[in-house]
């Protein structure tokens, strides 16, 4: 049963300095485009957690932490989940802790309108024990997802802005699902075209979870409840971490893992594909290695999409990454990383712009963040630059363009 945490996961670096990796062979000139990348710092060892914000500026190379505000709690983790930047205009979404059982947590949004250098906090009309897990701008209109926890089941949850952020209205008028518990955990948006995805617990399958796909042909005013394909017999838990529509057309791409049991079972990686802006699904495996699990994908204008996951040994114990490419609905094919990232590493979050790529995960206690220049084939280690080196941060999630 999809039940709420007290704590997102979130992955951990002790402060130093990650040593930078030469992924490319000749140099060659790049311009980056302006990205940013959203998590956590802890400043000394007592201290309790405050939201990280990293910016890199349109081209230059140098991710710099960027101050914003704290909640009025103090005594409080902060902890932000995603970010999506559109024009001049940034959105941070995230997660204020519990204090204790008397006193629930509650969602946070950051918004900017300087291509996040100066943000403000913004309080949305939500119950208090809900939480978001990501947000998407195009032009001034943004959406964010997540889920409203009631009685410790979750509930779907959309919010909609159309002044770059400063104010939301929830969407209420949401389709009737298979399921009273439910999670949106993925966004993606082109123009009017929009599909959030997650997973839902089956009451007619004993509780078996299944693929959970919404679209939206309205910019996310309103949703429709779309079929997706059937789940491979034996497996239990299929869920959808991720989706990305090509900009300009109506190709979606979506990710997850289907397994055979909740715990430690055969698990494998998979992707659904949508011609028709996500009205219908077809299921394909991606040739990764049993346990995979892939939590991103991100496509683009170029003719290719980015999928990013973590391969979990059996015991789970030990982590490979798993980074897969796949250009013009061709199969997807492996990149290697070995020469890249450090051993056990996996990876969270990825995100392309025309052939500009950033990418975030962990390897034990620290943390990574990556780049590539040329659509994902060859990627270099970066380390964020800090006014005040924390004692600890996690990044969890990446945004460029």
């Amino acid at each position: 049963m999809l039940k709420r945490s007290k704590h997102a996961v979130f992955y951990v670096v002790l402060a130093g300095v990650l040593l930078l990796s030469a992924g490319y062979g000749a140099a060659e000139e790049v311009n980056p485009s302006a990205a940013i990348a959203v998590g956590w710092q802890r400043l000394n060892t007592q201290s309790y957690t405050k939201s990280l914000i990293l910016i890199r500026k349109a081209g230059t190379e140098q991710w710099q932490a960027v101050d914003s505000p704290n909640p009025p709690e103090t005594n409080r983790d902060v902890k932000l989940n995603a970010a999506s930047c559109a024009n001049n205009s940034c959105v941070a979404i995230g997660w204020l802790s519990e204090q204790s059982f008397e006193s629930a947590g509650r969602p946070l949004i950051y918004v900017s309108h300087n291509s996040g250098m100066k943000w403000n906090l913004v309080t949305p009309s939500v119950p208090v024990d809900s939480y978001f897990n990501t947000v998407t701008c195009t032009h001034n209109t943004c959406l964010l997802v997540g889920a409203e926890a009631l009685e410790g089941q979750l509930k779907p949850l959309i919010l909609r802005s159309t002044d770059a952020g400063d104010s939301w209205h929830t969407i209420t008028n949401l389709p009737v699902l298979p399921a009273d518990i439910a999670n949106l955990v993925s966004l993606s948006c082109t123009d009017s075209q929009c599909v959030t995805v997650g997973s839902y617990d089956d009451p007619a399958n004993n509780g078996a979870r299944q693929f959970l796909i919404l679209a939206s042909q309205d910019a996310g005013q309103s949703w429709t409840l779309q079929s997706a394909p059937s789940p491979t017999p034996g497996y239990v838990n299929n869920t959808l971490y991720s989706v990305s529509c090509k900009p300009g057309t109506q190709h979606c791409v979506a990710v997850g893992k289907i397994q055979k049991s909740n715990w430690n079972g055969e698990s494998h990686s998979v992707a659904l594909y949508s011609d028709d802006g996500g009205q219908n699904w077809t299921q394909e495996k991606i040739a990764a290695p049993n346990h995979t699990s892939l939590t991103a994908v991100s496509c683009t204008n170029m003719a290719y999409c980015a999928s990013a996951g973590t391969t979990t040994s059996s015991d789970q114990q030990s982590f490979t990454p798993a980074l897969f490419l796949q250009t013009n609905m061709q199969p997807w094919r492996s990149i290697d990383l070995q020469n890249v990232l450090p051993k056990g590493a996996g990876l969270q979050s990825i995100s392309c712009v025309a052939n500009e790529c950033a990418m975030s995960g962990f390897s034990g206690s620290e943390n990574i963040l990556a780049v590539s220049h040329n659509g994902g084939e060859n990627w270099l280690l970066v380390t964020p630059h800090f006014a005040t080196r924390p004692y600890q941060y996690g990044i969890k999630s990446v945004s460029v363009g």
